[in-house]
């Protein structure tokens, strides 16, 4: 029964470790960050854009003790934001007729204060970053000595660690990215319970693997290659490097410095891959029951299963359970023992391909949809508002919003988006509270699907 059970959560193991801390935050953060406000600045506008610019310095700092960098992420987000600023950019100018050249300084000034209030709103509201935050308190903001509209805070904030590793991979995510999986990386596994492989006329195990893991190549091709980019062996170099992925991702920082000292960036490259991609490992656990020499037979038994793991969240996507087979091999001339072991092993391994085809397809499939209902609209202007409310806070989904049935007071909305319902559910969570217009507050009053939001 041990064995059984320790066959079923090897694989597992990461994902159970990952959940149990089950907010999957850290210890508080310290941050300082400046603003240099304007006279007519208001105190609640000056104190939203001290808590963004602070939010982006702790952000700065846990992505950096998770091994992260937090410069190539900003770099990303910052491309992204600029092409949203300059959208925003050319709506004003149309709005102010600004290209016409024919406008008064006044005009001009008013052009130039909305569009810096609209900008900061949309630097605030993009990506929606506050949502790593799962809590905060503002130690001070004060003012310097030397300019008053230069402000300064001191803040500490609690990171989740898993919002904050979604938001990071999901941004590197192009438009077109339309599948979950980008690599399939497997292995066959073998280990000896009871016997020795000398038996089987082998020094070891790595011959009969490399006969099987050949021939389930060019099988797992046909199944899945049109659901993943890549199928790849997991050789031991690649195995250390998912390991450590793992590890970083989901110790804690302080255990991570303990063990490791300083964390490095040296592995991003492999970290984004792995993010995007599944484990799957075939297991067998070969125990030799009987050897009869003068009839040239050994009886084998063996315990075998398949696992496949999203490496993205750790979730397992599918675990089969242990089954148990049994075979005779005789001496032959035609066929030594280690091949007819070979042979029989892949044809056992064989017998999951179907399964994993189908979960790796369900898994790889393009996009996820889900349903919102928007309640209290007097306007179709304020669908649009919050239309472009959900595109800019989802952004790092490539979140998308369309109109399916509306009457005078209730629109309801299709969602497509690139990620997991918990993604969603905590963008729509941060986007409660955005102001729709001038006088309306939007708030999600339920966080089951059909989302409801209801604008006062």
């Amino acid at each position: 029964m041990k064995l059984v059970l320790s066959i079923l959560i090897l694989l597992t193991s990461s994902y159970l470790s990952a959940q149990e801390n089950n907010s999957g935050t850290e210890a508080f953060l310290s941050s300082q960050a400046k603003f240099l406000s304007r006279a007519d600045d208001s105190l609640s506008l000056v104190k939203k854009q001290l808590i963004y610019l602070g939010t982006k310095e702790l952000i700065s700092k846990e992505l950096d003790r998770m091994g992260l960098q937090s410069d190539l992420f900003w770099l990303r987000y910052q491309e992204e934001l600029e092409k949203e600023k300059e959208t925003l950019k050319e709506k004003y100018e149309t709005r102010y007729n600004i290209k016409t050249g024919n406008v008064s300084k006044t005009k001009r000034l008013n052009f130039e204060k909305v569009l810096r209030l609209k900008t900061l709103d949309l630097e605030r509201d993009f990506g929606n970053i506050t949502q790593v935050l799962d809590s905060y308190k503002i130690s001070s903001i004060s003012r310097s000595s030397n300019n008053p509209l230069l402000r300064f805070i001191n803040i500490k904030g609690r990171i989740d660690r898993r919002r904050l590793k979604n938001l990071y991979f999901n941004f590197f995510k192009s438009s077109d990215d339309s599948s979950q999986i980008s690599n399939l990386y497997w292995f066959s596994s073998l280990k000896m319970t009871q016997g020795d492989w000398d038996t089987f006329g082998v020094s070891n195990k790595e011959k009969i693997i490399s006969a099987i893991n050949n021939s389930l190549l060019r099988k797992l091709t046909v199944g899945v290659s049109d659901s993943v980019d890549k199928i790849l062996f997991a050789d031991g170099l690649i195995n250390k490097k998912i390991k450590s992925y793992v590890s970083r991702l989901t110790k804690k920082a302080e255990d991570l410095e303990k063990e490791n000292g300083e964390v490095t960036n040296e592995n991003i490259v492999d970290d984004y891959e792995f993010s995007r991609s599944s484990f799957a490992e075939f297991k067998g656990f070969v125990s030799i029951k009987n050897v009869n020499e003068d009839l040239g037979v050994i009886d084998v038994e063996v315990l075998h299963n398949i696992s496949i793991i999203n490496l993205f969240n750790y979730e397992p996507i599918l675990i089969t359970k242990p089954r148990k087979t049994s075979i005779s091999l005789r001496k032959d001339k035609d066929q030594n023992i280690a091949s007819q072991l070979a042979s029989f092993l892949h044809n056992q391994f064989s017998g999951y391909l179907p399964s994993l085809t189908e979960s790796i397809k369900k898994e790889a499939k393009t996009g996820s949809s889900s349903r919102l209902v928007l309640n209290g609209i007097s306007s179709v202007n304020e669908i649009l508002q919050f239309q472009e409310i959900l595109r800019k806070s989802g952004v790092s989904l490539r979140l998308d919003s369309s109109i399916n049935k509306m009457n005078l007071t209730t629109c309801n909305l299709s969602l497509q988006f690139l990620g997991k319902e918990e993604q969603l559910r905590q963008i729509l969570q941060g986007v409660s509270g955005s102001r729709v217009g001038s006088d309306k507050i939007v708030k999600l009053v339920g966080d089951n699907v059909p989302y409801n939001f209801v604008l006062r």
